[in-house]
């Protein structure tokens, strides 16, 4: 079977670390700390496991996450703050590398169309941009995301430390991060505008996106800039 084949591909790869995860949507992926040129084949069971060989008539090989990279919904990526005796330095995007517990997402969408809202953005985005991947590798006329970003590290929670009962203390505290530490929060932001616009007899603000675009272009000062991080 597929665990008796990958099982030989690790003993005769030992030197290479290998490791097999699980994403959220269950596809396999392989984890090595060799080069792919150095990793050896394997034929078991009914199975061949190779190294990876990219094609590139194989069209993008980067996929987008849904739903953040629906054209309907506000994409909100996670930022890192940077300290330094005890004060506050520096803003980007968060990443493992930094010490974070995600690195947070971004790119473009594999089959939602460049919305008009953020035409002018993107199209600055690859004007001004001088580290980028291979064109090839993702399709730049799409959907990009995301379409904010705000803190999503170390957000203090409560959480049941209780064996017997994981609904009931005794509790104890733990930092997490994530764009499911960002977006709350900024939801929570936008809630109180909506609250103060609601109580002051006036239209919520609706569908953020076309505002968010029209904010940046009319006062860029509205937002932080992040120029440095990746999503890598």
């Amino acid at each position: 079977n597929l665990q008796t084949a990958f099982n030989k591909f690790a003993e005769k790869n030992s030197a290479c670390g290998i490791a097999l995860e699980e994403d959220r949507t269950q596809n396999p992926h392989v984890y090595s700390s060799c080069e792919c040129s150095q990793i050896k084949s394997v034929t078991n069971s009914g199975y061949t496991i190779q190294a990876y060989s990219f094609e590139r008539d194989n069209g993008a090989c980067f996929t987008a996450e849904y739903p953040t990279s629906s054209p309907y919904i506000t994409s909100v990526g996670a930022t890192q703050f940077l300290a330094r005796n005890g004060a506050i330095t520096g803003e980007f995007g968060a990443s493992i590398l930094s010490g974070a517990k995600i690195t947070t997402g971004g790119g473009f969408s594999t089959f939602q169309p460049l919305p008009s809202y953020q035409q002018s953005a993107v199209s600055y985005f690859f004007q001004s941009s001088n580290s980028l991947p291979p064109d090839f590798t993702y399709n730049n006329q799409m959907r990009a995301y995301p379409d904010i970003s705000f803190n999503g590290h170390n957000y203090l929670i409560y959480a049941s430390n209780n064996t017997d009962n994981l609904d009931q203390c005794p509790c104890m505290s733990l930092p997490v991060d994530g764009t499911s530490c960002s977006s709350p929060s900024i939801a929570a932001l936008f809630s109180l505008i909506n609250d103060e616009l609601l109580n002051a007899d006036k239209k919520p603000l609706g569908f953020l996106n076309p505002l968010l675009y029209q904010m940046s272009s009319e006062s860029p000062n509205s937002f932080t800039d992040l120029t440095q991080g990746n999503n890598r």
